[in-house]
């Protein structure tokens, strides 16, 4: 579930709040019963006899499309690629699963979610878009749900718009029921957590994406099983990313500038409370080497960018 946008009130789902980077499927499922409406039109003995055609809605081809996804979920789902089963856990609207459905990158989905609520409405949107019937719901804890499919294993497995706590979590606790699956991961808060506890459960990053959505930066992460022992991460992986570091996408710049901020104002606030300098030790020499390794990145960028010949931009 989505730290960051509150669950939707009670009441009308096409006036559901979105919770997950969504900007709304209240156009989709108008759309769907749009559809349904001339689809009973359609058969009305008295319209047919008479040969009068059949009124059509301009929403109902609409209803038929994926649904527009934001640039986060949208990266997310171009990294899954013609795969058998899907897991969609903390799936609330259910919007990614459709769009996987839908774009035929699974060939079945598996929406979870801890609300009943929030499954509910993933579960109208599938059924409404005719995708029902190759999905299965449970109202479940993490990696739990996986014991609702016919042999408990998925191909894909998707954690997306939780704290890097709560992802490294289910990913201990389930390390047996993972068996290989392809990891779509979304951590809103502390990524170094969720790449400790990959290395955990006998896995490597593939790929890291910074996407920015109305404003606001996420970080995906793609992991997949590692058939032979690798060395640990490093503090500084572990911080900044394997991926990332290797890659210098243009897109980290944004992010760590805001991870430089925020460390330096922490900083600056600790020195002006004069709080317990020598309880805070340890967490002053983290941050230090944290704000070491950010502005160590920025340089690195910088000097990619002009390597590239392009100031300013860093070629990939």
């Amino acid at each position: 579930m989505d730290t960051q946008n509150p669950p939707a009130a009670a009441g009308s789902l096409a006036a559901a709040a979105p919770r997950r980077g969504e900007q709304t499927h209240k156009g989709i499922l108008e759309g769907a019963a749009c559809a349904g409406e001339a689809g009973r039109l359609s058969n009305r003995p008295a319209i047919a006899a008479a040969g009068v055609a059949a009124p059509v809605c301009s929403q109902a081809m609409r209803a038929l499309r994926p649904p527009q996804l934001d640039t986060r979920l949208r990266a997310a789902a171009d990294w899954v690629e013609h795969k058998g089963v899907c897991a969609d856990i903390g799936c609330d609207h259910g919007l990614l699963g459709a769009t996987l459905l839908m774009e035929n990158r699974c060939s079945r989905l598996l929406a979870a979610d801890l609300s009943a609520p929030s499954l509910e409405r993933a579960r109208t949107l599938l059924t409404r878009l005719g995708l029902s019937q190759r999905a299965t719901f449970a109202v479940a804890d993490g990696l739990d749900a996986l014991d609702t499919l016919p042999d408990g294993r998925a191909d894909v497995i998707c954690l997306l718009g939780m704290g890097g706590e709560t992802v490294a979590g289910i990913l201990r606790r389930g390390k047996a029921r993972l068996r290989g699956a392809l990891l779509i991961l979304g951590a809103q808060t502390e990524p170094d957590r969720v790449r400790e506890a990959l290395q955990q459960v006998d896995y490597r990053l593939t790929g890291e994406r910074i996407t920015d959505t109305q404003g606001r930066l996420y970080l995906l992460m793609r992991a997949e099983p590692t058939a032979r022992r690798m060395h640990p991460y490093s503090e500084r992986e572990l911080l900044m990313g394997p991926c990332l570091l290797a890659n210098l996408p243009a897109e980290w710049r944004p992010w760590l500038e805001r991870r430089r901020r925020l460390l330096t104002a922490a900083q600056a606030a600790r020195r002006e409370a004069g709080r317990g300098e020598e309880a805070d030790e340890p967490r002053q020499a983290s941050e230090n080497r944290e704000l070491a390794y950010t502005l160590e990145a920025l340089r690195a960028l910088d000097a990619h960018a002009v390597t590239a010949g392009k100031p300013g931009e860093v070629r990939l």
